[in-house]
């Protein structure tokens, strides 16, 4: 059985790779691997928590693939730049991605599947998904600061060079 919230696909996703032959640390690793391609909140920059109960060994394992900040990311630096403490959003705010070593190891130690079955459904989703609502509501709603950044204004803004509205049906696949 398998359970997700958002992205939908996700579960979907999770039941496929069951059908596959994987177990549940596959599933979730799949899950987890089309969610952060799906769904921007979390995206493959993120980091991942997940608890595996070992039903040889009979224990719980953590996995804890936070992603850290980058060496030169120190208090002093973020002073120079006249900064009390990271900003939130840019690319100073970004760590070193922890969830794909979290996927790896999770698959490695207690998966069934190869690492390449496991993320077969997210490779295939990053070749282009219709967009729900509730993001395209975002994009519109942040539309002032994805503007900052040229290459996410590219990607997520499209309907201003097209004249097409955030959320309206296009056809077109991101």
């Amino acid at each position: 059985m398998v359970a997700g919230g958002r992205p939908a696909n996700a579960a979907t996703v999770g039941a496929m790779t069951f059908q596959r032959g994987g177990n549940a640390v596959d599933a979730a690793a799949a899950m987890i691997a089309a969610t952060c391609t799906m769904w921007d909140t979390l995206s493959w920059g993120g980091e991942t928590q997940a608890l595996i109960y070992n039903p040889i060994t009979k224990k719980v394992i953590g996995i804890n693939a936070l992603g850290v900040a980058p060496t030169g990311a120190t208090p002093e630096f973020f002073r120079s730049k006249g900064m009390s403490y990271p900003p939130e959003f840019g690319p100073l705010a970004a760590v070193t991605p922890g969830t794909p070593g979290g996927i790896i190891t999770m698959v490695a130690e207690w998966g069934k599947l190869s690492l390449k079955d496991v993320l077969a459904p997210a490779i295939e989703m990053a070749d282009g998904y219709p967009i729900d609502i509730e993001t395209a509501n975002v994009i519109q709603r942040d539309r002032q600061r994805i503007r900052q950044w040229p290459y996410s204004r590219k990607v997520f803004l499209v309907h201003e060079r097209t004249g097409n509205v955030a959320g309206e049906d296009t056809g077109r696949k991101i």
